[in-house]
Order: C-alpha cells, then structure tokens, then sequence
C-alpha cells in the first residue's frame, strides 16, 4: 500500500497530467500524504565559471534568484490547486538542485514509497518521447516510478 507519494511538477501539460492522476490515487487510497515538489536550478550566465575563490551563487544576481524562486512558487501553486479543487490537501516544496538527481534523492531521503511524474517537462527537448528529467529520475530513484503520458 502507498503510504507516501512524491510528486515532481514544473507546471507543463504532462506534469499537470501526472497531478490529475495521483488526485485518483488519493481517492482510491485515502490517507496516501502527496508531497509536490518543484526543483529549480539557477545557472550562471555563460561565460562565467567557478574560479574556485567564488561560488556560483555569488556570481548571480540577486534579483535572478528571486524571480526564479518566485516561478518556482508559482509553478507549485498551480499544481496544489489541482488537489485543492479535488477537496485533498498536499505537501508542497520548492528546491534548488538538479532537477532530476534531485528528485530522486528527496524521495530516498525522505522514505518515500513512490513517484508520479509527467513523461516530459517544458525543457527545449520537450518533444522527446520522455524528458531528460524523467529519464535521470528513472535511473536513480530507489522505489516505484510511474510515468504518466500526455
């Protein structure tokens, strides 16, 4: 039985998708906790490297960071609305890392029994049959994964 379920989101059409699907899930198996987790990452602008006497972030404008943790909010609260709609209430997170890797070690981390995640995201490759992220979360997540299609 699912106990815990981890929900990566970045707001596209088969993320959305995956959301609606894990709605049915709580439904089917009440008392499931869904957490959603958006992971950003915040790159430098090109050119600019890790000299080894300063950290990225240093190097970032303050006002980028933000307006990315912003779209970030935005992107969860999206996704939450899906469950609120449906009467469920959720967990939500927001986290910097790589996406994918990061994804998979919040589950680890965090005990949980499953992932629900959207066959492709909104990157520039979004047409692939499956996204880079999923693929990555595939490869390291340590439980169950269920790939939703679009």
């Amino acid at each position: 039985m699912l106990k815990k379920v981890l929900l990566p989101t970045d707001g596209s059409v088969n993320a959305l998708k995956a959301a609606e699907f894990t709605v049915g899930l709580m439904k089917l198996l009440p008392g499931t906790e869904v957490t959603v987790i958006n992971v950003y990452q915040v790159v430098p602008e090109f050119g600019i490297y890790d000299s080894g006497f300063e950290t990225y972030d240093s190097l970032l404008d303050p006002g980028t960071i933000e307006t990315v943790k912003q779209m970030s909010q935005r992107v969860l609260e999206k996704t939450v609305a899906i469950f609120e709609q449906a009467g469920l209430k959720v967990n939500a997170v927001s986290v910097e890392g790589e996406p994918g890797r990061k994804i998979a070690d919040f589950a680890k981390e965090g005990g949980y029994d499953h992932i629900v995640i959207g066959s492709r995201g909104m990157g520039a490759l979004s047409g692939l049959a499956s996204g880079s992220v999923t693929q990555k979360v595939l490869y390291f997540a340590t439980c169950p994964v269920t790939v939703i299609k679009g």
